[in-house]
């Protein structure tokens, strides 16, 4: 069954692109291509996004990335407090 509610796939393909480090452009046109193919689940609710994202992780990998949208991945310690932590170290 292919998904054809763009608005699903534009979900999709923005989960993609910020957990695989690649352009929303390149990621919606895996998402397409993998649609066409029959390749996402039938439904793109949350738990078929959930789903289709992580095949389309393990079928295109890239190198990943923190997501906003995905509390499971670790968040990165920002810059202003790294830095500081570093100048801390040298006193």
């Amino acid at each position: 069954m292919t998904t054809t509610n763009p608005t699903n796939r534009k979900r999709l393909a923005r989960a993609l692109a910020d957990a695989s480090g690649i352009g929303y452009q390149k990621a919606l046109s895996i998402v397409v291509e993998a649609s066409a193919e029959g390749l996402l689940p039938g439904r793109l609710d949350e738990d078929g996004r959930h789903l289709a994202l992580e095949a389309l992780l393990s079928r295109n990998p890239a190198k990943p990335l923190r997501t906003k949208n995905a509390a499971h991945y670790p968040k990165a310690e920002p810059r202003a407090a790294r830095e500081a932590g570093r100048q801390n170290e040298g006193q």
